[in-house]
């Protein structure tokens, strides 16, 4: 063999080589980030197989609001039986956790230095919070990898950060939700603000929607006030809307799709989109302005 052909196989071997290594470490990095996605038994945790390694009850007057800080952790939260909260946490060590209560706030952390690792990390952590329906304190909760899910509590206020956990709440007075690659399922809200990267957005019932998102989708069902959202390549779809403040949309180059809306001043700018506007009032006070590059839009 020659040594210029020596030369050449050892270049295709070494660049098959490190495809292959940054192939493993892209699927390590996505694992690691977004295993509780997975289903099926291997994945799908079991809560009796979680440890409780601690458990707090206060009376509901002693929490005015509650802090959640966690990596990698779901996060319920579930009616209590009586006029109590109480903090179910699951994992394997106890000493993970700080748990105190200063001047009304609950503030749960999880030790981060516990949770470095590389490749393959899986946890059975989880913090499973009982709160009384008409609790009216803010409930703050920051995690990366773990999933949120919330129950009808309409007197609260929410703020929730996630980085590729999915956020679903049942109901709340005002809510603000961030996430980057995170699903975001919201019912029964006054006034919303939610920005993701590419999850996608789900909302029924609410009132007021502010936000972005890059490559993620909004679908709204029943608008009854405002809604100022842009997007990069992400559709918008609404259903079932009365506007009574003016409103903003503005899209890349995804679609904007409106039906069943209430006759306002409907003004679009699109420069090689499709535009086909069938529901309007030109002498209403309220405007709807729809803005897109090269995509579509259609009110009906």
């Amino acid at each position: 063999m020659s040594k210029r052909n020596s030369i050449v196989l050892k270049i295709v071997f070494l660049s098959i080589l490190a495809f292959a290594l940054i192939g493993f470490m892209f699927f390590c990095f996505y694992f690691t980030f977004n295993h509780n996605k997975f289903k099926g038994d291997w994945f799908d945790f079991k809560e009796e197989s979680y440890k409780l390694v601690k458990s707090e009850t206060y009376s509901v007057e002693e929490i005015k609001s509650i802090y959640l800080d966690f990596t990698s952790a779901d996060i319920d939260v579930r009616y209590s039986d009586n006029d109590t909260v109480k903090i179910d946490l699951y994992d394997k060590d106890e000493s993970d956790f700080n748990v105190s209560v200063n001047n009304g706030i609950l503030e749960v952390k999880h030790n981060r230095s516990f949770d470095f690792c590389i490749g393959f990390c899986f946890t059975s952590r989880r913090a499973i919070l009982y709160l009384p329906q008409s609790f009216s304190g803010e409930i703050k909760i920051e995690t990366d990898s773990g999933d949120v899910r919330i129950p009808d509590l309409r007197s609260s206020d929410m703020i929730i950060n996630t980085v590729s956990g999915d956020v679903s709440v049942s109901g709340a007075k005002n809510i603000s939700v961030k996430t980057t690659s995170g699903e975001v399922d919201i019912n029964n809200v006054t006034d919303l603000k939610v920005s993701t990267k590419s999850g996608d957005i789900e909302i029924m019932d609410v009132s007021n929607v502010s936000g972005d998102t890059i490559s993620g989708s909004l679908e709204i069902f029943r608008l009854r006030d405002s809604i100022d959202f842009k997007t990069t390549s992400g559709d918008i779809d609404l259903s079932d809307v009365i506007l009574n403040r003016n409103s903003k949309l503005s899209t890349v180059s995804g679609d904007v799709e409106i039906e069943r809306i209430n006759l306002v001043n409907v003004i679009t700018s699109t420069i090689s989109g499709e535009t086909e506007v069938y529901t309007m009032d030109r002498t209403s006070n309220i405007e709807l302005n729809i803005k897109t590059t090269s995509g579509d839009i259609e009110v009906k």
